[in-house]
């Protein structure tokens, strides 16, 4: 048997060392801090809050407005937890509040994954003047119906809920629970305002490894490649910019949403009846599914849904969440 040397070009592996020295070393993500681990949990501990599923909820909601408010009709319960700060500070205020958390939410987050592009940003953030006039109008209306349909008891003469109740007699109507119709839209509003968190912190990950790409001039495959040069620049520095607040502004969305799910229990527990309170929420509902699950999403009259910008950073398992 003859055996043959195989014969190792020595230049061969010159030319593999010096291009291994020429072609820097892909940078690696920062060591994590203790209290960057604390924050990451955190957050993680809210998204399992706030993205609990929609659909689970929606019939949470649904059997406690039904089943709950039809034992406090029969069995009503004391009044001793219907006046607290909550009810009067937050629940009163209500839509102040999901605004006062969801604006400047959708716009960092939106401005971020839009790459600064203005018109894009205004698109975003008129799913939220859509929702405040659907919120005023249907409030307006459980009014108007009460208003319409409702007399004062002792005296026919007497044509306003407020005037029967203030000089001692009783105001019989069909009274359309508003803040039963407040408490749900407003969480559904809130969840699918905070659904950009979702991949958020992998953003850093995806900039890295782009600027390398672009630094070193070799191919990119990521979700970033079809940015331009501005497009790149402005979502590096959009976000350095926003991603503590984006970070603390969910926080407070998370805090909002379950004081929202509280103070809807104490509604059903004490306030209403049932089908006063089970119509209100069903209302909500079917707003906040045409809306969302079907108007955005069908970009009608040039509206997105959240998330949707000049890239896509949502991981398969996030995009299935999302849905």
């Amino acid at each position: 048997m003859v055996l043959t040397r195989r014969t190792i070009r020595t230049d061969s592996l010159n030319d593999n060392r010096m291009n291994n020295e020429m072609t820097p070393l892909k940078p690696l993500p920062e060591p994590s801090s203790i209290l960057h681990v604390f924050l990451i949990i955190l957050l993680n501990l809210c998204k399992k809050i706030v993205f609990f599923n929609t659909y689970v909820r929606i019939l949470a909601y649904i059997t406690c407005l039904f089943a709950l408010s039809s034992i406090t009709d029969v069995l009503p319960l004391p009044r001793y937890f219907t006046s607290n700060f909550f009810n009067q500070y937050f629940v009163k205020l209500g839509w102040f509040w999901t605004l006062f958390t969801s604006i400047p939410f959708v716009f960092m987050t939106s401005c971020t994954y839009c790459c600064g592009k203005k018109y894009m940003v205004y698109r975003h953030m008129t799913r939220l003047a859509i929702a405040t006039f659907f919120w005023f109008f249907w409030v307006n209306f459980f009014i108007y119906i009460e208003k319409i349909y409702g007399y004062c008891i002792e005296r026919r003469d007497i044509q306003t809920k407020v005037i029967c109740t203030s000089t001692g007699f009783h105001w019989h109507g069909f009274d359309l629970s508003g803040h039963a119709f407040l408490l749900i839209y407003s969480n559904l509003i809130l969840i699918e305002e905070a659904r950009p968190i979702l991949g958020w912190e992998g953003i850093q990950d995806l900039i890295r490894d782009e600027s390398y790409a672009r630094n070193n001039k070799l191919s990119s495959f990521g979700p970033l490649r079809n940015l331009n040069y501005s497009e790149f620049n402005q979502l590096e520095k959009l976000y350095e910019k926003y991603l503590p607040f984006v970070r603390i502004n969910f926080f407070l969305i998370t805090c909002i949403s379950v004081i929202w799910d509280i103070m809807l229990l104490s509604t059903i527990l004490y306030f209403h009846s049932m089908p006063e309170k089970l119509l209100s929420g069903i209302i909500s509902i079917i707003i906040w599914y045409l809306t969302y699950k079907f108007w955005y999403r069908m970009k009608i009259i040039a509206l997105i849904p959240p998330g949707e910008g000049t890239f896509s950073y949502f991981s398969e398992k996030e995009k299935s969440d999302k849905n």
